[in-house]
């Protein structure tokens, strides 16, 4: 997996390209408690290029919305059917917010 962050409007886009996988999650985990940490407030997971997401990468997103939810932002964007089906089984299409692209999150985080 390979992880991109970008700005835009105060929100912290991070986009995931690839699988998700076990080897994947601890080093995404640190990353992000990182971010966390340093104090970002609105983060937006692009997952245009994300083809597989294990339990444990369903761990990490939970891990931030938890984080932001009650003070910052938090969204999935770019979803592909076969990874939406994962959160649907899951049930966390119930509980993210979810945007079609990275512009409508960026636009709904941000205001």
């Amino acid at each position: 997996m390979e992880l991109k962050e970008a700005k835009e409007q105060g929100v912290l886009i991070l986009s995931l390209t690839g699988r998700l996988g076990a080897s994947d999650v601890k080093p995404l985990k640190t990353r992000v408690l990182e971010l966390l940490d340093g104090g970002e407030k609105t983060i937006l997971f692009d997952l245009a290029e994300l083809d597989y997401i294990n339990s444990g990468g369903l761990g990490v997103l939970t891990l931030t919305f938890q984080r932001l939810k009650s003070d910052g932002g938090f969204g999935l964007c770019c979803v592909k059917d076969y990874i939406m089906e994962v959160l649907d089984i899951s049930g966390y299409s119930k509980i993210f917010p979810l945007y079609d692209s990275t512009e409508e999150g960026v636009g709904a985080l941000s205001s």
